[in-house]
């Protein structure tokens, strides 16, 4: 579910310890293009809305204009993953500026029919073998299915609350 916008990334052994790499692609981050970046979430670019989508099913922590850029082929990418998927119960910590940039506005018709076709079965199945726990993979599903459900981007603070209202009807 990387929505196109995630580059390739390959764990690498690197003799004094194991990483990953992220596939080079070629522009500059949001901080530095942040003239860009606002022209761009006024025209209602469908990059900035996957990258929304990205963040609330990942519970990303970490979206800050260091850690999305945009390509010289006009895209925009999520670059550094590393803080997502906290566990279940501390969805209180997500942060997108991305997020945050769509807020209150109708989701994009590219993105909603990208959403539309994540199943929570595919969702729960790639979780599960990543070793992921039950109740994170719950999390992870009801997040899907409140994309599904909306029509518009809500803000972080209304994400988290339906968020915890609906993983409490889980228990």
């Amino acid at each position: 579910a990387g929505f196109d916008i995630v580059p390739p990334i390959e764990i690498v052994d690197y003799g004094k310890g194991v990483g990953s790499a992220q596939a080079w692609v070629d522009g500059d981050i949001a901080a530095n293009v942040s003239k860009e970046y606002e022209k761009d979430a006024r025209a209602n670019h469908p990059d900035l809305h996957r990258l929304a989508a990205l963040d609330a099913l990942v519970v990303n922590t970490d979206r800050h204009g260091g850690n999305f850029m945009k390509g010289k082929d006009g895209r925009w990418y999520a670059i550094d993953n590393g803080l997502i998927l906290p566990k279940h119960d501390q969805i209180e910590s997500i942060r997108s500026e991305p997020m945050e940039s769509v807020r209150g506005r109708a989701i994009h018709p590219e993105v909603k029919k990208e959403i539309a076709a994540l199943t929570p079965e595919s969702l729960r199945k790639a979780l599960t073998e990543s070793g992921f726990g039950e109740g994170d993979v719950k999390a992870a599903v009801v997040r899907l299915n409140i994309l599904k459900e909306a029509k518009v981007w809500p803000g972080r603070r209304d994400f988290i609350d339906e968020m915890k209202d609906k993983v409490r009807g889980l228990r």
